[in-house]
């Protein structure tokens, strides 16, 4: 990328850095907030309330509001040396200050007794020190040089980490800093949404999601603070991954405890951490190749099993542990065999171990995920009633699986680990309230339609909707099914327009019966989001998208090859709602049916004649006509009662559309 240089306020871009400058762009916008010196007061007060191992995001969600807390999203001049003519890009002050605080305790760690180091090391003075711009010490001016570097039109993708060691040998004092050895871990829990979704129960589901967040957040925290490290190490957690950095001779003592904490705690997970060393400097300067490495070696050991410690914490918990004769499988995976009988929503199961400790977790705890949702809308879960089974939340349900598009692209492009913090959180923040928003709407639009349908209405509400996997640019929950396609449009509308369409999301969704098995339907998920996504990759479309099936009993919504209304651009399932809406209105559900038949039984010839004559006895066919070659897709004609388009040959495909309507009809 460009950077403004003294001499010239106006850069010229090629066309790869203009792409660049955009993914850039939506990290650090050129005109960003900066922190305002009643706002650094404020903060410096905060900091002064600071517990041991306490992170900045806990101290600010103890004392301050929703609102106040942009701050750490805001950018600061923390050194009076920083050149804006040099630095077209500065991080978000809570990135800064983490990454300083790292450094600072890294220099003050002796390999040979880091407990004393930890003891004599004060994360609050550190952090006051970064907060003071007054003061320019070794480490800001470290970090300038950073940005500097890493914002140069001949970045480290074109040069060599020891290239820019080469630029310090003279400087002693950053050399220093730049050779301290430290070492990176990384891991996680993979295959984590089959993970949850194995068992059928809602509940052993809930618990399975909490237990992931625990491993994640809590056990890995908790395993960094006990080692004498301090929370700055952890980089990033979140989604059942992890990046630490650590000083040398650490590294295999964290992943160790950390596998052994999961092993404990993740009956049945796959999980993998490993570690790599390098220099601090390396970290620095050249953190997208480091990231790489290590990914690249952590790789081969998530394809190795772990051996599991198994828990016989419940056999204790159970009076009856003999198996009958004819249960031969766990009646909640049907993967293992049945050890302990349990109740579930009133029915009763024999389980295996894994399954066992996932209903365990969900026992006496809240869903976090609902209890996030009511912080969210500003009300207390006491308020509301969880569902305890998936039929609660409706007779067919909705598998919602989100992903991003071009992700990738945009990390290809960032420069330090500044960026990489600052997206990781913003996906979140973004997925996060576009999901909660979507969520609010639905529950607020239905409540209005049960309030004037009847004046008669339960204490309690009913949170219908089950959150499994929320974080980064990944969503899987599940909805009501005459909520999914609006709950999706809006999720994918506040996601593609946070990212000015940069980074997109695509969705597929499934709408089944409550009582389908939800490995199946998850299995079945993954395959429409694949759809979805390459839908707008083939027609380079810079938006998300959205592919659906209905699966009811022995059939699915159609043959591959034979849909004709989706997959979809999130545009054109605005129009597809509408013109729903029209059609429900406007051709009675018997007629649609009786197209349907037709159609599958006539010979195309035929089902023309069928259709003109029945389109001649309906008054409003031609509303219906135009809404449904409103909702196709530019290039596919609806005529006489069929859709025409096509093939990659050239050929004229002739494919009815009444299947596909027939079938969604009730759940738009």
């Amino acid at each position: 990328m460009k950077i403004v240089s003294r001499e010239n306020s106006k850069p010229v871009y090629s066309d790869n850095e203009k792409k660049s400058k955009k993914y850039l762009d939506q990290l650090y916008p050129v005109d960003g907030n900066y922190i305002s010196s009643e706002e650094l007061c404020k903060l410096k007060q905060l900091i002064e309330e600071m517990k041991d191992n306490q992170t900045l995001e806990e101290l600010a969600e103890k004392n301050m509001s929703k609102k106040e807390t942009e701050l750490f999203d805001k950018r600061f001049e923390f050194s009076k040396s920083l050149d804006k003519n040099e630095t077209a890009y500065l991080p978000a002050l809570i990135d800064a200050a983490k990454i300083y605080v790292l450094v600072d305790f890294l220099t003050s760690v002796k390999e040979s007794n880091i407990e004393q180091s930890t003891i004599s090391f004060s994360r609050k003075d550190s952090y006051l020190k970064f907060l003071n711009p007054d003061s320019d010490d070794i480490i800001k001016q470290l970090l300038i040089e950073v940005l500097i570097e890493t914002q140069k039109e001949n970045n480290l993708s074109k040069q060599d980490y020891n290239q820019i060691k080469e630029k310090f040998k003279h400087h002693d004092k950053i050399m220093e800093i730049l050779e301290i050895k430290i070492e990176v871990v990384k891991g996680g829990i993979s295959k984590i949404k089959e993970y949850i979704t194995e068992a059928d129960k809602l509940a052993q589901m809930r618990g399975a999601t909490e237990l992931i967040k625990e491993a994640n957040i809590e056990r890995t925290r908790e395993i960094i603070n006990k080692a004498g490290l301090i929370p700055e190490c952890l980089i990033y957690g979140s989604g059942g991954n992890s990046f630490i950095v650590v000083p040398k001779n650490k590294g295999q003592e964290i992943c160790e405890k950390i596998e052994k904490e999961y092993s404990q705690l993740l009956l049945g997970g796959r999980f993998a951490f490993e570690f790599l060393e390098a220099e601090l400097g390396e970290f620095l300067f050249d953190y997208s190749r480091l990231s790489t490495k290590i990914t690249q070696k952590l790789t081969t050991r998530h394809i190795v099993r772990l051996p599991m410690l198994q828990s016989t914490s419940c056999q204790h918990e159970t009076p009856n542990s003999v198996v009958p004769q004819d249960v031969k499988l766990c009646t909640t995976c049907w993967l293992r065999d049945p050890k302990i009988e349990i109740k579930i929503a009133d029915e009763q199961h024999w389980v295996c171990d894994i399954c066992y400790s996932k209903f365990a977790k969900s026992k006496n705890i809240r869903s976090s995920y609902h209890e996030e949702y009511c912080k969210f809308i500003g009300r207390n879960i006491s308020d509301f009633k969880l569902p305890e089974s998936l039929s609660e939340i409706d007779d067919y349900i909705a598998l919602i699986y989100g992903d991003g598009n071009n992700l990738g692209n945009v990390i290809m492009n960032i420069r330090n680990v500044f960026e990489l913090m600052y997206l990781s959180r913003r996906l979140d923040k973004i997925t996060v309230s576009a999901v909660y928003e979507a969520l609010k709407n639905a529950i607020e639009k239905e409540s209005e339609g049960e309030e004037n349908a009847t004046a008669e209405k339960e204490s309690k509400p009913l949170l219908k909707f089950e959150i499994i996997i929320l974080g980064g640019e990944d969503i899987l929950m599940i909805v009501p099914a005459k909520w999914a396609l609006e709950v999706a449009k809006q999720i994918i509308e506040k996601f593609d327009t946070a990212f000015s369409n940069t980074i997109t999301l695509s969705v597929g969704i499934l709408i089944t019966k409550s009582t389908m098995p939800m490995s199946a339907a998850y299995d079945f998920t993954v395959g429409l989001l694949k759809n979805a996504k390459k839908y707008v990759k083939k027609k380079k479309l810079e938006m998300g998208s959205v592919d659906v099936e209905v699966l009811t009993g022995s059939s699915i919504l159609s043959k591959k090859g034979n849909k004709v209304i989706f997959p979809c651009e999130v545009e054109r399932l605005e129009k597809i709602l509408k013109a729903f809406k029209t059609i429900k209105e406007k051709l009675a559900k018997a007629k649609i049916y009786l197209f349907k038949e037709a159609a599958e039984t006539l010979l195309p010839e035929e089902f023309e004649l069928f259709y003109v004559f029945h389109k001649a006895r309906e008054e409003n066919i031609d509303a219906v006509e135009k809404a449904i070659q409103e909702m196709l897709d530019e290039d596919v004609k609806f005529v006489g009662g069929f859709v025409k388009k096509k093939d990659v040959d050239g050929k004229e495909q002739v494919i009815s559309p009444w299947v596909e309507i027939a079938k969604l009809r009730d759940f738009i």
